[in-house]
């Protein structure tokens, strides 16, 4: 009975039976303990929190000296064992009242003693004890080279802004990063701050929960909109826009830029577009989906913090925030086809005698189809090209898709991608959330430091592997568009005087838009050339042109104080010319007109004086 108590009392720390207390307290086996050691260590197991050595030793001392006292009293020592004992100087191997491990051990402790809970039945005491002394052998899912340079780079200071004056102390910007393996879930790295040791119990790749800005858009706002009759060539008006008193700005503030793709909405991450989306689609469907998707910390009540609203699920302006592991999670789904595999930090549990205990497969749920996963990829690629907000992250010769994130103020900020091998979330702020800026003072974006970051560990996660892209799944089809309506383009898309507007856009088979749905965006329109108007019947021809323009569907709704969007000027007037009328039928002359330059389109189809279309329609 005896030997069974010594050998799983607890004494404190998480530190689990007589051994393992004479390592971690005095570094020493238990052969090796003076008779003073030995005294102290029985002293702590009255009230391992009050008599722990490092957590105060003079109520430890006290405790030890009434034991060697009680021991002397029944003839267990000698006087001269007594003095020697209460004389010996002790020396702690441990001063911290917490342990120091790495980010991906502290991991490992938490899963595998949950496991041990929730998979085998011990209880949570049992299970800590088992998993210190119980001989267990853990197999782990970390790639140990890849997590050597994780740490590397979380030391490198050209990859991080510099820190600010806090009370005459500089305080740096932490940051956080989880790579997990896709197809398996397997964790490959995790970094949950800028030291390479954490005081157990504050892991920001897993427990930190923080703003994620527009890095919530591709789950919140475009994933549900594709899953319900959206596809990458729709083609929504980014302009101002009020819900109520609350109006979404753009990165770019006091700017829009008229009818867009959702396609084009997502490489420039707009936020107006995102709003109306999330409005359309609805709350209550967008945080199903982020359910879905693993994200634990959504709020959805109907009280006075709600993550139901605009503002949260466009912009991402949460009320508590995501984890960096479960939206890393949720981005995975996406090169997965469409499953949400949970993430896992070790596969087995094997007991001292090497016979499997348990056997850890992760949980997987179905998201979406896998068209809709692949639509979801293909526009993110977008991210990392040239125009996208996240070119800093591209990798040599390997297929990315992401995007990035940054609240207001640059309190926090994000790069979160994929590969078709890794996908991987970066994150950077302070603890306390203050606003974060670069060596010039400006604020910090998830398209700056996030993403080199992301860039650098993930090159190296790379290195010496085969090149492999997203793989295409069946009834994916590619059809011509034009992208100012969404629909088939018609002769006049190539006139647009901005150039022409056709591109090759892909769609799930059946959905793309037929050869009759033909676009009814560009119009042609008679224009007097001194007033840029609707020419009337009584216009001189000589001061008439045909002009290509576009024409809204649904006319702007202008907001009091916000420009109007910069495509309107290539809109078609709505009024007609009222300079000339009946007295005014004679036809100048040439030379007493000097007509206004018409728009030569990028093709060079139409350059004309007369009202006459290449197309022979007059």
């Amino acid at each position: 009975i005896l030997e069974a108590y010594l050998n799983r009392i607890d004494f404190s720390h998480n530190v689990s039976g007589i051994k393992e207390a004479a390592l971690f307290y005095f570094g020493k086996e238990l052969d090796q303990l003076s008779l003073a050691e030995c005294a102290m260590l029985a002293g702590v197991t009255n009230n391992p929190s009050r008599y722990a050595p490092n957590l105060n030793f003079e109520s430890s001392t006290k405790r030890k000296e009434i034991i060697l006292k009680e021991m002397l009293k029944q003839n267990m020592i000698s006087d001269e064992e007594y003095n020697d004992a209460l004389n010996q100087e002790i020396i702690l191997t441990k001063r911290t009242d917490e342990f120091e491990t790495s980010y991906f051990l502290d991991l490992i402790i938490r899963d595998v003693t949950k496991a041990l809970v929730e998979k085998l039945g011990y209880p949570e005491d049992e299970a800590r004890r088992k998993l210190y002394n119980g001989g267990l052998r853990i197999i782990t899912t970390i790639d140990p080279q890849l997590q050597s340079f994780v740490e590397t780079a979380m030391k490198n200071p050209d990859l991080f802004p510099p820190g600010i004056n806090v009370n005459n102390e500089t305080l740096n910007p932490e940051a956080a990063v989880v790579i997990i393996e896709n197809g398996t879930g397997k964790i490959k790295a995790i970094m949950g701050g800028r030291s390479e040791t954490t005081k157990r119990g504050w892991n920001r790749a897993i427990q930190a929960v923080r703003q994620p800005g527009s890095a919530i858009k591709p789950l919140s706002v475009y994933l549900p909109a594709l899953d319900n009759g959206y596809t990458p060539a729709s083609v929504v008006d980014d302009s101002a826009v009020k819900f109520g008193t609350y109006m979404p700005q753009n990165y770019t503030r006091k700017q829009y830029r008229g009818l867009i793709t959702v396609r084009e909405a997502i490489q420039a991450s707009i936020n107006t577009v995102a709003a109306k989306i999330v409005v359309d689609v609805g709350f209550s469907r967008s945080i199903d989906y982020l359910r879905k998707l693993g994200l634990t910390t959504i709020v959805d009540g109907n009280g006075q913090y709600t993550d139901k609203a605009v503002a949260p699920l466009a912009l991402g302006g949460l009320t508590t925030g995501v984890k960096p592991i479960e939206i890393a999670a949720a981005y995975s789904v996406f090169p997965n086809n469409g499953i949400l595999i949970k993430p896992i930090s070790f596969v087995k549990i094997l007991d001292k005698n090497g016979n499997v205990l348990l056997e850890n497969k992760p949980a997987m749920d179905k998201v979406v189809d896998p068209q809709v996963a692949y639509l979801m990829v293909d526009i993110m690629k977008g991210a990392v090209k040239p125009g996208g907000t996240g070119t800093r992250a591209a990798l040599k010769n390997v297929p990315v898709a992401g995007k990035t994130g940054t609240t207001t103020d640059s309190k926090d900020a994000w790069f979160v991608g994929y590969t078709p091998y890794y996908t991987a979330a970066v994150w950077l702020g302070y603890d306390d959330p203050r606003k974060i800026v670069d060596k010039s003072g400006r604020g910090v974006t998830g398209g700056s430091f996030p993403a080199m970051i992301w860039n650098f560990v993930m090159e190296e996660a790379h290195k010496g592997l085969a090149f492999k892209d997203f793989q295409m799944p069946q009834n994916i089809v590619s059809v011509d568009i034009c992208t100012e309506s969404g629909k088939r383009p018609s002769e006049l898309c190539a006139l647009d005087p901005r150039g022409s507007t056709i591109k090759s856009e892909i769609f799930i088979k059946g959905i793309e838009p037929g050869v009759e749905n033909i676009c009814d965006v560009h119009v042609v329109r008679d224009i007097d050339i001194t007033t840029n108007l609707l020419a009337s019947p009584y216009c001189p021809s000589v001061l008439i042109q045909s002009k290509v323009f576009i024409q809204r569907l649904d006319p702007l709704i202008p907001v009091d104080g916000e420009p109007a969007p910069d495509d309107s000027i290539y809109e078609a007037p709505l009024n007609i010319c009222t300079v000339h009328d009946h007295s005014t039928i004679t036809e100048p002359s040439d030379s007493e007109v000097t007509p206004e330059p018409t728009p030569t389109p990028a093709n060079g189809d139409y350059n004309t004086s007369t009202p006459t279309l290449t197309n022979g329609t007059n």
